[in-house]
């Protein structure tokens, strides 16, 4: 199991820590893909959503609603 730390001043984190006890700064969990398990996910813009739409009209609308996307995979959520 891998040992969380913290981004800011890089102390060890407890498993279920919302905020690190040294230093305060938020922990965000690491947003990963749930096809492939991939960490290297992007937020998907506004302006692209929408470029989506314009395209590709009421047949994007499940593309439309993802969030992010997945590099490796392409997966959208």
């Amino acid at each position: 199991m891998e040992t969380k730390v913290c981004a800011k001043c890089g102390k060890a984190l407890p498993e279920k820590a919302d905020k690190c006890p040294a230093c305060g700064e938020t922990v965000e969990e690491e947003l990963r893909c749930p096809k492939c398990g991939g960490a290297n996910i992007i937020p998907i813009s506004g302006m692209s959503k929408a470029a989506t739409v314009a395209k590709w009209g009421i047949f994007s609308i499940g593309k439309a609603k993802a969030e992010h996307r997945c590099r490796d995979c392409g997966h959208r959520f």
